[in-house]
């Protein structure tokens, strides 16, 4: 049995309904707006909803309770997170229009409480609305070393990284570490035997020596 399959079938009947209501729409959409990799359709429950599904239990450290999606894209994985637990304050940033538009509706559609946020995560004005998060995600966004600079103006000392990585994970933090100073957690992906999440605090520019 395929990772998805097994999760959807451990799920909540209620959270196994919400998500096969998610998946429709995806499927239906997906023939006007590239919302995902049409090659990654066929395994949508384990490459998309239990690939983000696993990052939940990394959010428990937080108390906040205030989740950012930078770039979220298709909702992967602040909807998926904000679909497993209603109690979690989730933001998603997304750039473009179009999939703002299928995310306010999955919303809808699913009863779920997100905020939609319509623009880039660099503004100023969106990161003054955000600031300071409690966690922050991003799947399939920039290398780390870019991506830690680009969420830094959010950042606090109690907030917390959460990055899934494919098998360059080790170049990534080693690139990343010459222009950052972090502490770091490095969790085997259920999805990907290569993979891995990083699960990065204290982030602090590097000094110059």
């Amino acid at each position: 049995m395929e990772p998805g399959e097994a999760f959807r079938r451990d799920v909540s009947r209620e959270t196994r309904e919400r998500l096969e209501i998610y998946e429709t729409l995806l499927r239906r959409r997906q023939r006007r707006v590239n919302l995902v990799s049409a090659a990654s359709l066929p395994a949508l429950w384990t490459r998309h909803f239990l690939d983000s599904a696993q990052l939940a239990p990394l959010l428990a450290d937080d108390s906040s309770g205030h989740t950012v999606d930078v770039g979220s894209g298709a909702g992967f994985p602040g909807m998926v997170l904000a679909i497993l637990d209603a109690d979690r304050r989730i933001s998603l940033v997304e750039a473009n229009g179009k999939r703002c538009t299928f995310l306010r509706e999955v919303a809808d559609a699913t009863g779920t409480q997100v905020s939609v946020i319509e623009g880039r995560f660099e503004a100023p004005d969106i990161q003054a609305a955000l600031a300071p998060a409690g966690t922050i995600v991003a799947r399939a966004c920039a290398p780390l070393v870019d991506l830690l600079g680009l969420v830094f103006p959010v950042l606090d000392s109690h907030t917390y990284c959460i990055f899934p990585k494919g098998r360059r994970y080790r170049s990534e933090l080693e690139e990343a570490r010459r222009r950052w100073d972090f502490g770091v957690d490095i969790v085997p992906s259920q999805t990907a035997v290569e993979a891995r999440i990083l699960r990065i605090s204290d982030v602090e520019r590097r000094r110059r020596s």
